[in-house]
């Protein structure tokens, strides 16, 4: 993400608990396989698949190129449909 600029080091992987009964407006899901976490709590759930990344196989280089194209299609998927900031 800091190649295109964005610092997502202060993030965390969160566990869903974390969410348990908090209202949501909007839920948007990347998740591949039609297999995405549950949040009966949402208003609206948007679902778009994209790849695993966790399950791609290759050399590091290919695995990173990989990465770069599922990173760039969720970007444009994300500027298409919600308007590029």
């Amino acid at each position: 993400m800091a190649e295109i600029g964005i610092d997502i080091s202060g993030h965390r992987i969160k566990d869903l608990a974390e969410f348990d009964e908090q209202e949501i407006d909007y839920l948007v899901a990347v998740c591949e396989g039609g297999v995405c976490p549950l949040f009966p709590w949402a208003k609206e759930e948007i679902h778009r698949e994209f790849p695993d990344p966790s399950r791609l196989t290759g050399t590091d280089e290919e695995i990173m190129a990989s990465i770069r194209r599922i990173r760039d299609a969720i970007t444009a998927w994300i500027d298409t449909t919600f308007g590029a900031i």
